[in-house]
């Protein structure tokens, strides 16, 4: 149901003059004379007429068909004693001394017998349609009839209480006016009014009665006011001033005793004549709300048909006044694949009596103006929109589809209500459609890229980015064989319109392989090609093509390290390899003999090819060599090669004999020696001596293993290189000893250890 604002509301203009008032004709159903007492109240259901007798304590109700009959006290099972407040159906509402209670003919309390009765809260209206009862005590409560237990409650309910089949219209009141509202009790839902008196309090304006579409309230004054809770008619007076006691809705008309006047009066809802039915003591309107009964002063009972004072309301609002609509559209550049286009239509000001009509529907229709066009093509329909539930404001959208890249979509909307009335279109709303291309990026390959195998997996890595998102990407490469020509691009399929951002291709070694990838947007804008991507696939291994180190570190080519104390040299290992691709580095690995042991050192990295490796005295350096080119691919380890330093003063000592030098020595022919100082190893040992007429022997050892004897006699001076070798590595301390063939010096100019 539609929902209205509350106390600012327009007024409807009050009807009917207490002056035109005209006669309405009535008939005697029961005489004073007929009847079992003076009649004090009356009601009227659709076929039985109930009449009260006496009061207080002696009240008793009677009752009998319409048509006529004999009188009756007795109702479903129960004697009909107390003063009648109501009758609906098969419900009759008394009250006594002890309270207020409820008689029933049917079977309200589910015990599967007929009739019943129960005693209700005091002030409790009975519904019409008679199936639930209210009570309001600070809030708002409905009960069935045959059940004392609460079927709904609620804070509102303050100022009275009516209800109407499953609805139950209560009133609250604020200082800006009393807010009528009407729940239905079985789904909650509830529609809300406001009225506001003007010769009274509010807080004490109450709701008196209702019927399916209006409610009834009454202020402080007697002025009478009706909510149309169909929302057509604005909240709308009575003329004159009413009395609460008698006070009815009927089908079309409100009945009530006139303040002003003393007499019943009957008032068309519509533009009509009102009635009078003089004056009164009592009525009622039967459950149809088309007849009613009243006690006139002779003390007779009386119906009139008011239906010639029945009024037919408008279902729609008389509305001349066409709705207005608008749109909106997030942003004027669409960058998605759909967009939302969002409505609103509102029917407006449509006079003080009615309420403006609901909206029917919103049509909306578009026309496109391509890219790089001036003129837009023709208005085209487009989604209709109708309000599940019917409201003078509606909002709603629907999602469009987004057109061709740089084209423009204009919108415009209209509507129309439950009146007929169509509004104009609305101002146009233009979208215009991205049409700017992704920027592709594509990471960098390797030059070259090593081949391990017959087919080697290359990934290539990309990326855009786009004012708006990135759909897909689309993937080529080509291949060009070493020495040959180069192939046509291949477009892979499972790389086209892909969302991945990379892509492995797979390729022979010596060949070449190029990688390009293109963008695309979600409405369809294509970047150009990235940049071409290409890498070497490598399968062929560098080749050492020389090494070269000096085999003996000569005694010029060693200086004192003031550090180490020691002599010490440098040389030079240089080497070379070659490449089909080009070199990029190298590794040496290194083997040194160092007092008595051999280390292997871990591989080293270098860039150039020429190393040098600190050497002592009496050692023994040993390097080989591999090369790596752009992709990876190593060569064979080139053969060791190797280098000596010569045994100085500080490894060796002397004893019978001298040192001549840094590297040379005389051993005495009697009884000289020169020995390292500490053990050693070797498996040759390489020495220069002085040889002359006056020359010597000595022997040549290592630990308890001889090398064999050197003689270095000759018949003119000079100088010899000999090396000796032992049968396997000998350990222990070197030693030159003199050999007593003769009694000559041996000079010794230099030795190496070969290990």
């Amino acid at each position: 149901m539609a929902t209205s604002a509350a106390a600012d509301e327009p007024t409807g203009t009050a009807l009917g003059t207490a002056s035109a008032a005209e006669p309405v004709p009535s008939t005697v159903v029961a005489a004073a004379s007929d009847l079992p007492g003076a009649a004090q109240q009356v009601a009227l259901t659709g076929e039985n007429l109930f009449v009260q007798t006496g009061t207080g304590s002696t009240a008793v109700t009677y009752w009998r068909p319409l048509a006529g009959g004999e009188w009756s006290t007795t109702w479903g099972g129960h004697e009909l004693t107390g003063e009648l407040i109501a009758a609906e159906n098969d419900v009759v509402h008394l009250r006594t001394a002890q309270g207020e209670s409820l008689t029933w003919t049917r079977d309200h309390d589910g015990d599967g017998v007929g009739g019943g009765r129960r005693s209700v809260p005091v002030g409790s209206v009975l519904g019409h349609g008679a199936e639930y009862v209210a009570y309001t005590d600070g809030e708002a409560h409905v009960q069935a009839v045959g059940s004392a237990g609460d079927v709904w409650s609620y804070v509102w309910g303050r100022a009275g209480i009516a209800m109407y089949e499953d609805e139950v219209i209560t009133a609250s009141n604020g200082f800006s006016g009393t807010t009528v509202w009407r729940d239905d009790i079985r789904d909650g839902q509830y529609t809300r009014g406001g009225v506001r008196c003007t010769g009274g309090s509010d807080a004490l304006t109450r709701v008196i009665d209702a019927n399916e579409r209006f409610a009834l309230a009454r202020c402080a004054d007697g002025q009478v006011w009706l909510q149309d809770h169909a929302e057509v008619y604005y909240p709308f007076t009575l003329s004159g001033h009413y009395s609460a006691e008698e006070l009815r809705i009927g089908a079309g008309f409100v009945l009530g005793t006139d303040l002003g006047t003393g007499s019943l009066r009957v008032t068309p809802l519509a533009d009509a004549e009102p009635g009078t039915l003089g004056a009164a003591s009592d009525v009622d309107l039967d459950d149809a709300g088309r007849t009613a009964v009243l006690v006139d002063p002779a003390g007779d009972v009386r119906t009139a048909d008011l239906s010639g004072w029945s009024s037919q309301m408008r279902t729609v609002p008389e509305d001349l006044t066409p709705p207005t609509a608008g749109m909106r559209i997030a942003s004027n550049v669409v960058t998605t694949t759909s967009y939302v286009v969002a409505l609103t239509a509102t029917d407006g000001d449509n006079g003080p009596a009615f309420y403006p009509a609901d909206i029917a529907l919103v049509e909306s229709e578009y026309r496109v103006r391509a890219r790089g066009s001036a003129t837009p093509g023709p208005w085209t329909p487009g989604p209709t929109l109708q309000p599940r539930d019917l409201a003078r404001y509606y909002s709603g959208s629907f999602r469009a589809q987004t057109g061709a890249p740089g084209s423009e979509t204009c919108w415009r909307v209209r509507a129309t209500d439950t009146a007929g009335n169509i509004g104009a279109w609305s101002a146009d709303r233009c979208v215009v459609v991205d049409s700017t291309a992704p920027v592709i990026t594509a990471s960098a390959l390797p030059s070259s890229t090593r081949s391990t195998a017959t087919s080697t997996g290359i990934t290539f890595r990309y990326q855009a980015r786009d004012n708006g998102k990135v759909a897909s990407y689309d993937v080529r490469w080509r291949r060009t064989p070493r020495g040959g020509e180069t192939g046509a691009w291949v477009y892979p399929k499972s790389y086209q319109g892909t969302t991945a951002t990379s892509a492995t291709a797979y390729s022979t070694k010596s060949t070449i392989t190029c990688f390009q990838a293109r963008a695309r947007d979600v409405v369809g804008n294509v970047s150009g090609w990235s940049p071409l991507r290409c890498t070497y696939m490598d399968g062929t291994r560098p080749t050492v093509r020389w090494t070269s180190y000096p085999r003996w570190v000569t005694p010029s080519q060693t200086w004192l390290s003031t550090r180490d104390n020691m002599m010490v040299s440098k040389p030079a290992y240089t080497y070379g390899a070659s490449d089909e691709r080009g070199v990029v580095g190298y590794e040496v690995q290194r083997r040194e003999w160092e007092y008595g042991e051999t280390l292997t050192w871990a591989p080293s990295a270098y860039t150039g090819t020429t190393v040098r490796f600190k050497l002592y005295t009496g050692e023994q350096n040993c390097n080989r060599v591999r090369a790596r080119d752009q992709a990876g691919n190593w060569s064979a380890w080139s053969g060791w090669k190797c280098t000596n330093m010569p045994f100085d003063q500080n490894d060796t000592y002397v004893n019978g004999g001298r040192q001549t030098g840094r590297y040379s020595y005389v051993i005495d022919g009697y009884s000289g020696t020169v020995q390292s100082n500490n053990p050693d190893a070797a498996r040759a040992i390489r020495a220069k001596f002085v040889t002359g007429p006056d020359r010597g022997t000595v022997r040549v050892s290592v630990g308890r293993t001889s090398f064999g004897v050197v003689h270095t006699w000759a018949p003119e001076p000079g100088t010899k290189w000999v090396t000796l070798r032992a049968p396997a590595l000998a350990r222990g301390d070197i030693r030159f000893t003199r050999v007593h063939t003769n009694w000559r010096d041996v000079h010794l100019r230099e030795f190496y250890a070969i290990r």
